[in-house]
């Protein structure tokens, strides 16, 4: 099972992020190496906002996708 697929049993599995401009997003993040995808638990449903190369700068890009 992919990382991405065992989030539909286990959603809070990733790690919450500890980026202080991002923590009321509640996002969390698992690593596909060598990306990471960001993702959120809302209403029942695991929503994957983007999956970055792990060399990207990501907090900036995050806001950018809750807009």
């Amino acid at each position: 099972m992919t990382s991405l697929g065992r989030l539909e049993n286990y959603p809070y599995s990733g790690k919450p992020l500890i980026d202080r401009s991002l923590k009321e997003f509640s996002f969390r993040m698992v690593i596909i190496d060598p990306y990471i995808a960001f993702y959120r638990f809302i209403d029942n449903k695991v929503l994957v906002y983007r999956i970055f190369h792990r060399a990207r700068k990501y907090s900036h890009l995050l806001k950018d996708a809750i807009k």
